[in-house]
This record gives structure tokens, sequence and C-alpha cells, in this order.
């Protein structure tokens, strides 16, 4: 750490630091800190990774994307696009890191993201209901990958239903293994999504996957349902639309705000 010519001035010297050593253990202990944070939200990506490996990817990441909040919530937000644009990686582990990176973070996201007034019984049997514009929750996350990640997470010893992503626990992790999972590409559809207070994936069929995914911006279901892949049977539609709905997936979507025109202003 650089000496700061102000550090006298800003910090107290103990009986056994100078004030350039305090504020140096401080710093050190801050970047433990947010070490320790990013471990917590990438678990998957550390088990397709030699810990040296992983370490080396992850101080990169903070070293280009430190953190600008108050919160650590958002710190590796970047870390999915990151990983697919690095070059330190070869092409077939790059992919798969990129992967469990995605599901990692889509898991932060289940957690931390918002739960609207889901839609009842009651709207789906009335008359207008196909024509109302729907939207996923946010805490409803859809990927698309390219391995199947859910698996490599099971067969790890996960759980399905997950911790909070940045409180401080115990590492969890084992990585006695010290190599990339072997783990074939295979194209997987998943969502990841808060059910009481815990976090769960489910596995989706393509078809599946292309209903919902307009809906998690929002869509008309007249709409998303004249668009529905030709292969997939009614019945397997309402199966799912009578699924998500149970687990409270689906809420009215917002009506989108007109933009403001100011008079006077022409382009």
């Amino acid at each position: 750490m650089r000496r700061h010519p102000q550090s006298k001035g800003i910090v107290s010297p103990s009986k056994k630091l100078s004030p350039h050593e305090r504020l140096e253990l401080y710093a050190q202990q801050y970047w433990w800190r947010i070490q320790s944070a990013f471990d917590e939200d990438f678990e998957t990506v550390q088990k397709v990774l030699t810990p040296k490996r992983y370490a080396a990817l992850r101080d990169d990441y903070l070293g280009r994307f430190p953190s600008v909040s108050f919160t650590l919530r958002n710190l590796g937000s970047r870390f999915p696009a990151f990983v697919r644009s690095t070059n330190k990686l070869a092409p077939r582990v790059r992919a798969l890191v990129a992967d469990c990176a995605s599901f990692d973070w889509a898991r932060v996201e289940a957690f931390d993201g918002a739960r609207r007034v889901p839609i009842t019984d009651r709207d789906i049997t009335a008359p207008s209901f196909a024509g109302k514009h729907l939207q996923l929750q946010p805490h409803v996350q859809l990927l698309a990958l390219e391995h199947p990640v859910d698996i490599l997470v099971r067969s790890g010893g996960a759980k399905t239903q997950e911790e909070a992503s940045n409180t401080l626990r115990p590492q969890r992790l084992r990585q006695a293994a010290g190599r990339t999972a072997k783990i074939r590409p295979e194209r997987v559809f998943l969502a990841v999504h808060r059910h009481r207070e815990g976090i769960f994936m489910k596995r989706l069929s393509r078809a599946e996957f292309q209903i919902l995914l307009p809906l998690q911006t929002g869509s008309c279901l007249r709409k998303v349902l004249r668009n529905a892949p030709k292969a997939m049977a009614t019945g397997d539609v309402v199966a799912l639309f009578t699924s998500i709905s149970a687990l409270g997936w689906l809420s009215v979507a917002k009506p989108q705000k007109a933009p403001v025109r100011r008079k006077g202003i022409h382009k």
C-alpha cells in the first residue's frame, strides 16, 4: 500500500502500529471482506476451477470492477459478462465458467428480487384475463445455458434451497478435487426462483422457456399464447400456466408511462 503523506493527521497511532500501518491493516481487512462477499455469491464457479485459477479470475475482476456502493449487493453483477469476454481461460472452460457465473448471479437476483402481488384464481377466470399484460415476478430468473449446471449443483451436495447471498457464513464448498469439472455441454433451460424464502431451480423444456421469456419483461397473454410453439400441446400449455400460477410467478404488468413532452422543445 502506498504511504499517504496525510495519514498521520487522519489516523492516530497505537502502541504497536504507526498511522500508516493501521491504515494498511484496515485496507487489507476491507479487501478480504470484498473477496469473502464475492466468494459467497459465486459458489458454483468455485466448483469448476482450481482454487488458484478461481482466485486469479476473481481478483482480476475485482481489480477492474471495484465496489462503488455502500452495499456489496451488486459486487458481482458484471462477472458473467466478464467471464465471457476474458481471454485467460480456454474456450471450453470459459463457456462452462460463464454458465456457472450466470447461474450463481441468478440466485442472487432471485433472493433479492421484488415480489409483486400475484394473480389470483379470480383473475384467471375473468373474461378479460386473456387480454391482460402479465409479467413474471422479478425474483424469477430465466436462464438458457450450454451446460447442465443444475446437475452439477445437485451432485456437489448443494441444496436447492439456498441461504442469502451476502450473509457472512463459513465456507461450505469443498475444493478437494482441485480440477475443472468434467461436464459435457448440453443445452439446458432453467428457472431460478424464490418460494417461501428459499431459492429453487426448475428445469424447463425449450418450448416452456420460449413461452415464458416474453413474460419476463411483460406481454399480453393472448399474444404469448398465439406465439406459443406449435409443437407444444394445448394441455401442456395449460399445465405450465397452472403450475407457475400456483407458485405465484405471475403478476399483472405495470402500465408503461408515456414519455413526457415538453412544450417549446422541438427536434
